[in-house]
């Protein structure tokens, strides 16, 4: 390995690298430095707002993450408790079916509270991630949509790891048109309108180009 010295563009320090890197940061003053060739260094100053902005922003998903797991557990618990509930009368239910009429409307009492558990009581709602993206309504039946303004729609919305794959199908472009998409998918899946995603969710969009 052949490793020479340059010196950081900003506080002047003399640093040494790998003569076949590109870039590396600076151990005295933080800065990203760019090697242009032997005698241009380009530096890339860190912006400290920036870098206390994401040290904020993960501290925040973690909490976020934590609440999810906390929202989790409990709508796990609660669900438990109502399948007991609901089999505890359940078989009272139709063990009071046995004891005549009396027994029918406590029988019948049973099976109301059951399906109103089921049907109306909602503190078992599956809780929703409290961060992360949804995709946008406009980005579903995309068949007859261009893919270009599908991706700046994804992009305006958030998302930032898009990849665009032309499939080279087409001989005229009549009836389908160059740049009409034919899938796309994120994070390998379809698109879901139930749930939130990461900014940098894969996706994926391939689009019917010409051969």
């Amino acid at each position: 390995m052949n490793v020479k010295t340059i010196e950081c563009p900003s506080c002047g320090a003399n640093l040494e690298i790998d003569e076949n890197r590109k870039e590396l940061y600076c151990a005295y003053c933080g800065n990203k430095i760019i090697v242009q060739n032997e005698n241009e260094h380009i530096i890339h100053e860190v912006n400290e707002a920036d870098v206390k902005k994401a040290e904020y922003d993960y501290q925040v998903k973690l909490k976020q993450l934590e609440m999810d797991k906390q929202n989790q557990k409990r709508y796990n618990s609660i669900l438990k408790l109502k399948i007991v509930i609901s089999m505890i009368l359940g078989i009272i239910g139709f063990i009071s079916f046995l004891f005549g009429e009396h027994g029918m409307m406590i029988g019948m009492m049973a099976f109301i509270v059951i399906m109103y558990i089921w049907l109306f009581h909602d503190s078992d709602k599956k809780p929703e991630p409290s961060y992360g993206i949804r995709i946008p309504s406009e980005a579903y039946n995309y068949e007859k949509k261009n893919y270009i303004t599908v991706e700046l729609l994804l992009r305006n919305k958030g998302f930032s790891n898009i990849t665009c794959i032309p499939l080279h199908d087409l001989s005229y472009g009549l009836i389908i048109k160059p740049g009409m998409i034919e899938s796309i998918t994120i994070d390998g899946e379809s698109l879901s309108s139930s749930k939130k995603y990461d900014s940098e969710a894969k996706i994926v969009i391939t689009y019917h180009s010409l051969k």
